[in-house]
């Protein structure tokens, strides 16, 4: 057994090795922009509670925005699972 996973190991870090863990220009840009995509989400959101906020009570409007995309999140899981 500790053969088996000694054998996995070295596999792994060969296959790690034979990568080419050099991040590209192209790579680093596509990498920033993910994280600026991210950060702009989150501004989206907390926009979305602070105009849901406006109308009621501010953690009312958090509660909602949130079930709002745990639903979402869960309706696209599921079409993604089952398609």
């Amino acid at each position: 057994m500790a053969a088996c996973i000694r054998a996995e190991m070295e596999g792994a870090r060969l296959a790690k090795a034979n990568r080419g863990g050099q991040a590209t220009p192209a790579r680093q840009e596509k990498g920033i922009g993910g994280t600026l995509a991210v950060y702009g989400a989150g501004y989206l959101v907390a926009c979305a509670v602070i105009a849901v906020g406006g109308v009621m009570e501010p953690w009312l409007g958090a509660l909602i925005v949130g079930a709002g995309l745990l639903a979402a999140a869960a309706v696209l899981v599921f079409r993604q699972h089952h398609a």
